[in-house]
This record gives C-alpha cells, sequence and structure tokens, in this order.
C-alpha cells in the first residue's frame, strides 16, 4: 500500500495549510487522485479545493485547483471522486448549490468542464443535488423482453445465505424505475426492503415477487420472480464396514423422504472421483466385488414445486475398507501344506 502524508501535498501546493481529504480514486496505471479541501492554518475557513495526481509509487505529479465558491461553475467544495474505465475521464461531485453538480477531469487533470450543471438552489439544504458528498458509476439496463417471468430454484444447504433479486434476472446492470414488491404475506415476511433480497435460511416453500415500472430508457416493464427454497432433506446412511479383498461388501441403504436416488462410488476418496453407478437407483444397494478401498454415497434429488428445476443433495460417504490382514497366513481360512521328503 502507498501511504500520503498530508504535509507532503501541502510541501508540493503553495500556501496550503490544513489539509482535508475529500475523495479518491485510481486509473488502469495505478495513478492516485485525491480532492483535498485547504483550510487556513486555524482550521476553520476553506480557502481552496484542489484535484491532486500521484503515480502508483505516491510521487507527486501535480494539482489543479478551484479558489472561488461564487463564480457559479468550477469545482468548489469538491468532494467525491470516480475514474470511469468506459470515458477515461475523472468525474467529481461538489457540495456547493452554485458549482457544478458534476465536474470533468481528463487524467492530465484538465478541467474540461461540468458533467452535470450547478443545481442552481439558493441556500444549503435544497434537495436538488446540493451538498452531493459522494459520487459512484452505475450501469442501467433495459429488460429484454419488456415482460417477463423467472422460475428460480435455491438449493439450501448452509444458514444465512442473502439473495439479491436484483440479480435473477439476465440483465447486466440495474433496472431502474421500480422496486420489488412482495405479491403475498409469505414473501412479505422474508423480504428486507432496503436490500430487496431475502434470507434462503427462510422456511423451504414458494415466494414471488414483482418489478413493474417505466423509465425514460426503457418505457414500461413487468418482471416477475417466482421463487421455491429447497432444503438439503434428512439422510441417514449405513455405515462404514471393512472386508477381505475380492469379497462382497455387505448392502448399503440410505433413509431419505426423497425418492429420486443415484448411488456413486470413487476409489479415490470420500470427496473426489465420484461416478454414477449404472442402474443403482435405490434405497438399498449391494456393491460389487472389490479389492481397493471404495466409496460410496448416495446422490437424492428434491424436485420443485411451485417452481422449475430441482436439487440434488450428497449422502454422508460410506467407506469400504481392505483388511490387509486377510492376506497374512495363518488367517482363519488359510490351508496349510505338509510336504514330505523321502
Amino acid at each position: 500500500p502507498i501511504f500520503i502524508e498530508d504535509t507532503y501535498i501541502e510541501s508540493n501546493i503553495p500556501d496550503y495549510n490544513v489539509m482535508r481529504t475529500r475523495g479518491i480514486t485510481t486509473d488502469p496505471d495505478g495513478n492516485i487522485y485525491m480532492n483535498i479541501a485547504d483550510w487556513d492554518a486555524a482550521g476553520t475557513d476553506h480557502e481552496a479545493y484542489a484535484l491532486v495526481k500521484f503515480d502508483a509509487a505516491g510521487n507527486f505529479l501535480g494539482y489543479i485547483e478551484d479558489t472561488t465558491d461564487t463564480d457559479a461553475q468550477g469545482f468548489y467544495q469538491a468532494t467525491g471522486l470516480v475514474y470511469s474505465e468506459t470515458s477515461g475521464l475523472l468525474y467529481s461531485s461538489t457540495m456547493s448549490v452554485v458549482e457544478d453538480c458534476v465536474s470533468t477531469f481528463d487524467t492530465d487533470l484538465n478541467y474540461l468542464g461540468a458533467g452535470v450543471a450547478a443545481s442552481g438552489d439558493t441556500g444549503q439544504g435544497q434537495i436538488d443535488f446540493d451538498r452531493a458528498k459522494g459520487i459512484a458509476i452505475m450501469k442501467e439496463c433495459c429488460p429484454d423482453p419488456a415482460t417477463q417471468t423467472i422460475d428460480q430454484v435455491y438449493c439450501v444447504v448452509g444458514a444465512n445465505e442473502e439473495l439479491f433479486l436484483n440479480e435473477a434476472f439476465p440483465c447486466d446492470g440495474i433496472i431502474c424505475g421500480a422496486e420489488w414488491t412482495p405479491d403475498d404475506a409469505i414473501a412479505t415476511a422474508v423480504y428486507d426492503d432496503c436490500a430487496q433480497s431475502i434470507v434462503a435460511n427462510a422456511a423451504p416453500g414458494c415466494y414471488s415477487f414483482t418489478k413493474a415500472g417505466s423509465n425514460t430508457q426503457c418505457g414500461a416493464f413487468q418482471l416477475n420472480f417466482n421463487l421455491e427454497i429447497l432444503e438439503a432433506p434428512e439422510i441417514t446412511m449405513s455405515g462404514d464396514q471393512t472386508i477381505c479383498e475380492g469379497a462382497v461388501p455387505s448392502a448399503l441403504s440410505i433413509t431419505t423422504n426423497t425418492t429420486a436416488i443415484q448411488w456413486q462410488m470413487s476409489t479415490t476418496s470420500c470427496t473426489d472421483g465420484f461416478s454414477n453407478i449404472d442402474g443403482a437407483i435405490a434405497a438399498t444397494y449391494t456393491p460389487e466385488a472389490t479389492t481397493v478401498t471404495t466409496y460410496y454415497r448416495a446422490v437424492v434429488t428434491g424436485t420443485a414445486s411451485c417452481s422449475t428445476g430441482s436439487c440434488a443433495f450428497e449422502s454422508p460417504c460410506v467407506t469400504v475398507n481392505i483388511d490387509p490382514a486377510c492376506n497374512v497366513c495363518p488367517p482363519v481360512n488359510c490351508l496349510k501344506a505338509t510336504i514330505s521328503i523321502e
């Protein structure tokens, strides 16, 4: 990380006394840009605002300043700062009601004018853009088609997974012009209006939401979102066992409230290398004879009832171990040979 002391800025900008950092951003080359405010020596009155540039190593490269808050243009009281990779320009918000609402600069610190003009208000506290302390770049998109329905199933295996409804639709950006609305009391109970999200460890069931509105870019639109939460079913497996090399393992069994079952096996580990066993789809499965330690599990599938889709959940793993003592004489079934020499 690069640490830049305020005394370093003061030594490079004449007559600056007490620094206040208002905004900071970087560009793809690693250059650092800062909006700073200069106060008088007592730290009581603003005297100037400046946009300062450093390279990626923290070396001072230059600055541009605005010292007047009454000329109805410029970036006096500059605060938030952001770099756009699309335009290659810097954008700064201001807290002034008469200066630019958003000022524009190139990366050589040339002031290019207002990106958004002054609000024209006459005093602090007006609602139209004045005293903007932050700025960010947000991408908007339009639903295509304008009216659409998406069914989504969430497979819950853990707790407290937050699901953001705006991420459910294939849209590279934010759809502006409306908020999500729960369609019934059940959906309302799990919905966070501030984050426009729900928590996936809500009770399994069906929830529906609607986002209907319009904006200048998209026109009218309506999005319908049907959500079903499926949780992992209860699964009980038969225990591990140990056999002699080449023997047939005892039958394996699974107890679950789901009927769709697929047995799998692996000779790698309890976590890797699994593949389906053809035809092994019943609650009980008897493995074939094996000469190596083998791992078994079952995948059970839950199917959505009020949405579209399904969830596959893995059972615990059962290990069939090979007992090396079976191949060492004298085991119980080891034959003794008698050799006679005349």
